[in-house]
């Protein structure tokens, strides 16, 4: 009985962990000019900030000439960037560090609810 009334107390914590995982093991890294180099090493995802600030994600960027081909993330649709109006193009890269955090925080938050629902078991039997 008691392991059924601990499922949305356990359902609840792992949606919590859904958005730490996504965010834990991801950054952007700022690439040095020149940045033609990055874009033609066929990353899957690049990160423009443009002449003006606007930041644009790209997905599957290709290098013609003297523009960046590719996808906007948003929306998909169709997107061409001059290489002179790129301030900064960023890389999706996995990090290491952030990986480990993340990693600890789920075994943290697994031995957490393991206490919980020990505890709640425990005082169930007392009160019985």
């Amino acid at each position: 009985m008691s392991e059924r009334r601990n499922r949305p107390l356990f359902r609840l914590f792992s949606l919590a962990l859904i958005p730490v995982l996504l965010s834990s093991c991801a950054g952007w890294q700022a690439q040095s000019p020149p940045l033609a180099p990055h874009v033609e090493q066929s990353p899957e995802k690049v990160r423009l900030t443009l002449v003006g600030g606007p930041v644009r994600e790209v997905d599957n960027p290709t290098l013609r000439n003297d523009t960046i081909h590719g996808f906007l993330a948003q929306d998909g649709s169709e997107a061409r960037y001059a290489l002179k109006d790129v301030v900064q193009l960023e890389l999706s890269r996995v990090d290491a560090g952030k990986t480990a955090k993340g990693g600890l925080v789920i075994a943290g938050g697994v031995l957490l609810v393991a206490f919980l629902i020990a505890l709640n078991n425990l005082s169930n039997s007392f009160g019985n």
